[in-house]
C-alpha cells in the first residue's frame, strides 16, 4: 500500500492487519470468475471460469485421474521436489511447460493467453491438484486454489499462511 497524504484508496492484494484504513483488498484470484455472466469471448486474459463451479458441488463428476500439476514457472523448489516426491509415489500428470509429461495441449499464450478454461476442463478429471503458488507472503492467493477447488479436486495447497481467510481449507 502507498501510504502519503494524497492517497485516498489502496487497492491491493495483501490482508487487511497488514495495512490502514484507507485500504481495500483486492485479492488476485477475484479476477478468475465470471460474476456476471459475461461473454467471454471478449475477455482476453484471464477467461474468466464460470460462478457456478465456485459456489456449487459437482458430486456426478467422474475422477478417474491421480494428480495433475499445471506449472510453467520453474523457480519455487518446494513445489518441483513435492512434484518429483509424489510422482515416485504414482505418476503425477504435468500439462505445464515445467516436467511436462501430457504434451503441449493447455500450452498457452504469455500470461496465461486465455487458457484458463481450458485448464478448468482438464482439472475437473483429477482427484489431486497442486496449487503451489511461486511464493508464500500474506494475501497472494492466485487463481491456483480456485482453479482447483472449481474444479471439484483436493488442492494441495501451499502459499498463503492465512489462505483459511479466503477459501475454507476443510471444503
Amino acid at each position: 500500500p502507498v501510504v502519503e497524504s494524497s492517497v485516498n484508496l489502496n487497492l491491493c492484494f495483501q490482508h487487511s492487519d497488514m495495512v490502514s484504513e484507507n485500504y481495500l483488498r483486492f485479492p488476485l484470484w477475484l479476477l478468475e470468475i465470471d460474476w456476471f455472466g459475461c461473454d467471454v469471448e471478449k475477455v482476453s486474459n484471464p477467461k474468466p471460469i464460470p460462478l457456478e463451479r465456485c459456489i456449487k458441488t459437482f458430486p456426478d463428476e467422474v475422477k478417474d485421474k491421480f494428480c495433475a500439476f499445471i506449472v510453467s514457472n520453474p523457480t519455487n523448489d518446494l513445489r518441483n521436489n513435492a512434484f518429483f516426491w509424489l510422482n515416485e509415489y504414482k505418476t503425477v500428470d504435468s500439462a505445464g511447460r515445467l516436467f511436462n509429461n501430457m504434451g503441449p495441449d493447455l500450452f498457452a499464450g504469455g500470461g496465461g493467453g486465455g487458457g484458463e478454461l481450458r485448464k478448468h476442463e482438464f482439472l475437473k478429471k483429477y482427484k489431486f491438484c497442486f496449487a503451489f503458488e511461486n511464493s508464500s507472503s500474506q494475501g497472494y492467493v492466485t487463481e491456483k486454489l480456485l482453479h482447483a477447488k472449481a474444479a471439484g479436486c483436493i488442492p494441495i495447497y501451499w502459499g498463503d499462511p492465512k489462505v483459511e481467510r479466503d477459501f475454507n481449507t476443510k471444503g
